[in-house]
């Protein structure tokens, strides 16, 4: 294929690349639901466990029954995963032998690391005072306190591990980035461009930008496009491949949380594209070459080719749609897990999104005014889907960790309820 025909095809290439993502990812997505970590998954009765070998401590409410379970995912049994209530007491005596045995999944061990406080009352202090604490005594004497899944005897996840602790996707949001990723094929497909431009010249400082960027020679032109096709899918390709699957694979990230990665990526795709057809359709801006080409048809190889889809650049969105997701990702997940790393990483892919739009500019495809809203639109998409819909919102997810306080006194209860 010629380096003319690629250049006419590049305009192109945001359709069957984010087709082919829609439909990858949205069948990840879906099947995530499936995945025993979810929330929907850890509210049935069957096992519901995070990981090889964890333990679970889940203690039943004293009005619906006086025993206590414990689920040990690594010999198959199971707990019951009804709400319930966890409360730790501080404890006057030494807690080595009982934090150990808590640690080791046996039913006994575990209700005696709920240990007694110095002055007990109620059902407990009968309890406490006969140095037997059981289930039911724990039971009582926890009445009223936060309701939840379960106690982890787990140390909680660390920051920068990849496990996700931020809101889930909805099921709406499945069928919301479907119909937005439908409906930007069909405007791009079946509807027609406008015949004719609605709005043809440069703005502000668009005219004296192009005389002084724009590549003169038309095969050297044809050239510096093909560059800004490369460019663009360089700086998707690290949002979506590597950051998105790449990375999370290698440090052993959760297929959950790839999933919700994914996801967010088709969000802000179908969303970005769909916002950009429909503009290219009802602005109708010429391309900067219009006036020079209706002057002499063979001015620029592409003098007919997508003549009122000026406005604003596809490439452009789509470059900064890719770094805006990328920095996300990075800025929340600490994909490096390391401070500096991840912000190199998010200034590459800006670095490639600019490299894009100044590409374009070069081949005279576009104004500098249809560059810069084009940047704006797709960053803000790629950007704020991920930060405004998942990231900056908490997971609902209830979760207590558990672990012996101190020099070995009490028990310490911390968590997200």
């Amino acid at each position: 294929m010629s380096v003319r025909a690629l250049a006419g095809r590049g305009d192109r290439f945001k359709g069957w690349l984010g087709g082919v993502l829609l439909g990858a990812s949205l069948l990840g997505a879906a099947a995530a639901q499936a995945d025993p970590s979810t929330p929907e998954a850890a509210r049935t009765d069957a096992p519901a466990t995070r990981g090889g070998g964890r333990r679970v401590v889940r203690q039943r409410t004293a009005a619906a029954s006086s025993e206590s379970d414990v689920a040990n995912p690594a010999a198959g049994s199971t707990g019951d995963s009804s709400a319930v209530n966890a409360v730790v007491a501080a404890s006057g005596g030494p807690l080595a032998a009982g934090a150990p045995a808590a640690m080791s999944g046996d039913p006994g061990a575990a209700s005696a690391t709920s240990a007694s406080s110095a002055e007990p009352d109620g059902a407990g202090a009968a309890a406490a005072s006969s140095g037997k604490l059981d289930a039911a005594s724990a039971d009582a004497a926890t009445s009223g306190k936060p309701r939840t899944e379960g106690i982890s005897l787990d140390e909680p996840a660390p920051e920068g591990d990849l496990t996700w602790r931020w809101r889930r996707a909805h099921p709406l949001e499945y069928v919301a980035a479907g119909l937005a990723g439908a409906g930007a094929f069909a405007a791009f497909y079946l509807l027609e461009s406008q015949p004719t431009p609605r709005w043809t010249s440069g703005i502000l400082f668009d005219d004296a930008l192009r005389d002084a960027i724009r590549v003169r020679s038309p095969g050297a032109r044809d050239s510096v496009r093909v560059l800004s096709d490369v460019m663009g899918l360089t700086t998707l390709g690290i949002a979506l491949v590597v950051d998105s699957l790449v990375l999370p694979l290698t440090r052993g990230a959760r297929f959950a949380t790839i999933a919700e990665v994914l996801l967010m990526d088709v969000e802000a795709i179908a969303l970005t594209s769909l916002a950009t057809t429909i503009t290219f359709d009802e602005v109708g801006r010429a391309r900067p070459s219009y006036d020079d080409c209706r002057r002499d048809p063979n001015f620029d190889p592409l003098c007919f080719t997508g003549v009122t889809t000026g406005f604003f650049s596809g490439h452009s969105s789509q470059a900064f749609m890719g770094a805006g997701l990328s920095c996300a990702h990075h800025q929340y997940l600490k994909l490096y897990g390391d401070a500096t790393l991840d912000a190199i990483s998010c200034a590459g892919s800006l670095t490639f999104a600019t490299a894009t739009g100044t590409l374009r500019l070069m081949g005279d495809r576009h104004y500098a005014t249809d560059v810069i809203v084009g940047a704006l639109v797709g960053f803000g998409f790629g950007y704020g889907v991920p930060v405004l819909l998942h990231y900056s919102l908490p997971s609902s997810d209830a979760t207590v960790h558990v672990r012996p306080a101190g020099a070995g006194t009490g028990l310490e209860v911390y968590g997200r309820f």
